[in-house]
């Protein structure tokens, strides 16, 4: 979007859907019935390290925008209403309740005379952002699950208020004209400081479990323990010692320690050994749409050679056979 920085006045609804469709798939857009001649749109747009902000006024308006992996929306009004609507439900926004977050851009709106700011983000990194901040303490699905669904905010006059107001301070920064010449502002990482703020305000308080008081060391039998959800919740991806170290702060000694202690194993043999048990389980107990191969696959086995070789070994049965048990079992 970097041609569309800086200040734009559009007084045509046309250009300015042309314009959007450039970025957006744009289903529907044009000025509410009995405002076309009087139609403006006026937005100062800037941008820190890819996060594209766009901040100003429309005449009332009503649009549908189309689905696009992977980006969200945030609208943060100062004055005027707009109502979602998306997944069969209604979101309405204006002064009050002031914060819209879409999940995904599959939705339709329509506005009354409206003054705020827009922006999209990665919803992957914003669930990234989340897991930084709150480590191992919270299982990634559910980081995952609150951050699926559409929401707005209440000005509730405690927390939530006060972190909608350091949001907005944080925006009004790059609302700044000479942002756009500064050579600083990549450095300055306000984009990740925006991405933290919507991670405070979207997830649940009973997720934001504080961390141990300065200068309290963590429990270490804890982040052990944490690391091992986490590990079973990822079967299926590749894991190497460089992420295990990453995730829980300990040495790749350490850990080689702590996993030969408890299971007599290094945590690579371990995680080897724990996802042919759960294959086990699930050849043994399968679903209709089972096969040897999604299985493999579901518990992190990119070769099924290997897979089958390893199981066989380990188990005296190779999975084949084992699935067959399991369906007559369960016949």
């Amino acid at each position: 979007m970097g041609n569309d920085l800086g200040v734009q006045v559009d007084r045509d609804p046309t250009t300015l859907a042309e314009r959007l469709a450039q970025h957006y798939k744009i289903l529907d857009f044009g000025p509410q019935p009995g405002h076309e001649r009087s139609f403006l749109h006026r937005s100062f747009t800037t941008q820190a390290n890819g996060l594209v902000v766009s901040c100003g006024y429309s005449t009332p308006v009503c649009g549908c925008v189309g689905q696009n992996t992977g980006c969200g929306s945030i609208n943060l009004i100062l004055s005027g209403s707009i109502t979602y609507r998306a997944s069969g439900r209604e979101y309405r926004i204006a002064q009050g309740q002031p914060f819209f977050y879409g999940p995904t851009l599959d939705y339709s709106y329509i506005t009354n005379h409206y003054n705020g700011v827009v922006f999209d983000i990665e919803v992957n990194r914003l669930q990234a952002t989340a897991a930084s901040m709150l480590g191992m303490r919270v299982p990634s699905h559910l980081l995952v699950t609150a951050l699926s669904e559409f929401k707005t905010l209440t000005m509730d006059g405690g927390r939530t208020s006060q972190l909608i107001k350091r949001l907005a301070r944080s925006l009004r920064f790059l609302e700044d004209p000479d942002c756009l010449l500064s050579l600083d502002i990549p450095y300055l990482q306000i984009d990740d400081l925006i991405y933290r703020h919507l991670a405070l305000l979207l997830l649940p308080r009973n997720l934001l479990i504080p961390p141990s008081p300065a200068g309290t060391p963590p429990n270490r039998d804890r982040i052990f323990e944490e690391l091992l959800e986490w590990i079973r919740e990822n079967l299926s991806a590749p894991l190497n010692l460089t992420e295990l170290e990453q995730r829980s702060g300990y040495s790749r000694r350490s850990l080689q320690n702590m996993f030969q202690r408890r299971f007599g194993c290094g945590p690579i043999q371990w995680i080897r050994r724990h996802r042919l048990e759960q294959a086990q389980q699930a050849l043994l107990n399968p679903n209709p749409g089972y096969s040897v191969t999604s299985v493999a696959r579901r518990f992190g086995f990119n070769s099924l050679t290997v897979f089958s070789r390893d199981f066989t070994k380990a188990y005296g049965m190779n999975p084949s056979e084992t699935l067959r048990l399991g369906r007559r079992r369960n016949g």
